[in-house]
């Protein structure tokens, strides 16, 4: 079956548009600061989520690389590791869905994260973990900045 010419026509010219945004997206003329700043927030979502399900890995019994069982913890401990395995899952699913009150909540839980580490008692891995979240707090707000619209002075 052939063709005719006005098929033909309209196959070259969806070719021409696919072909064009391709190489609009290889060559970033479509990325904005929004764009970007939700691809951070998704991926510090799926951080967030996979460590929320490491820790109920580690609360129903599934062997976990370099974390003790949850029987031989502190009664302490597991409260912790059960607060933040809820706090952290709702913080990863609220910045997936919602960057503007899913950042809040993602801000509250790392708050949280900071106070615990603080209050843990190796001052290596305490200082460790709470550099890295002051680093990823600072990102996420150096984000925020990004993708915020300009404001017209005019008006």
């Amino acid at each position: 079956m052939r063709l005719g010419r006005d098929a033909h026509a309209k196959f070259e010219r969806v070719y021409c548009i696919m072909r064009f945004q391709a190489f609009a997206l290889l060559e970033w003329k479509n990325v904005s600061g929004r764009n970007i700043t939700r691809a951070f927030y998704h991926l510090l979502a799926l951080v967030w989520i996979a460590k929320g399900l490491v820790a109920w890995c580690v609360i129903l019994g599934v062997p976990v690389p370099l974390v003790s069982n949850f029987e031989n913890l502190d009664t302490p401990d597991q409260t912790k590791l059960v607060l933040f395995s809820i706090l952290d899952l709702v913080a990863g699913v609220a910045l997936w869905l919602s960057p503007q009150w899913g950042g809040v909540v993602w801000l509250i839980a790392c708050l949280a994260e900071c106070v615990r580490q603080l209050a843990s008692d190796s001052s290596a891995a305490r200082e460790l973990a709470l550099a890295i979240l002051l680093f990823i707090m600072l990102l996420f707000f150096a984000a925020r900045y990004a993708a915020k619209p300009a404001s017209n002075a005019d008006a």
